[in-house]
């Protein structure tokens, strides 16, 4: 299976990535789609790998490409990279990666806080070169997911205030406790939005 996590850092305006992926040794790689703002969505595109932007890492190399797809070929290296490894390796079958990318990307996917985007990722089990045709490729997530609030739609939820108590009537003689409401549900807010760098209730 593949995984990916990551840390977004708003002081540096930048996201580690961390992705791992089972196999023989050799590349695996992370690609981003843009998918709009809560608002305006931008739906799957049928091409999974059109206009995709592409991370390849290669732990046979120790190296990285920072790249976009125009279609179902090999991904081509941006004019500036912006990604920087981190750091590779692959012990007990699995290979595991971590780089950072700023959220600007002139040649690819610029990351924002209101916007949502799309993973795909590939893995070729045994070769280290970049162009040579992956074994396996998949979306990762059926939902759009936010860099900046962590989850799947990720959006600020407010909890409802809970009913004002009417005044009780007099007691009667043999009075049995009443049992407490239950919480209120937390229950969307109007307008809800990615929880970004910014984000405050």
């Amino acid at each position: 299976g593949f995984s990916v996590s990551w840390t977004t850092d708003c002081i540096s305006q930048s996201i580690t990535f961390d992705i791992e992926a089972g196999g023989s040794q050799g590349w695996i790689s992370l690609g981003l789609h843009d998918a709009g703002t809560a608002e305006s969505p931008i739906p799957f595109p049928s091409t999974r790998m059109g206009n995709a932007d592409i991370v390849q890492v290669s732990s046979k190399t120790s190296t990285l490409r920072d790249g976009k797809a125009t279609g179902y070929t090999a991904p081509v290296a941006k004019s500036e990279s912006v990604a920087t490894l981190d750091s590779v390796e692959f012990t007990r079958g699995r290979t595991k990666a971590r780089f950072t990318r700023p959220f600007a990307s002139p040649d690819g996917v610029t990351l924002a806080e209101d916007r949502f985007v799309w993973f795909i990722c590939a893995v070729h089990g045994t070769s280290s070169e970049f162009d040579a045709k992956h074994h396996q490729a998949n979306a990762l997530t059926t939902t759009r997911v936010s860099l900046f609030g962590g989850i799947a739609e990720s959006v600020r939820f407010v909890a409802s205030p809970s009913p004002s108590a009417s005044p009780s009537p007099s007691p009667s003689p043999s009075p049995s406790p009443s049992p407490s409401p239950p919480p209120s549900p937390l229950a969307p807010s109007p307008t809800p939005s990615p929880v970004g760098c910014s984000g405050s209730s």
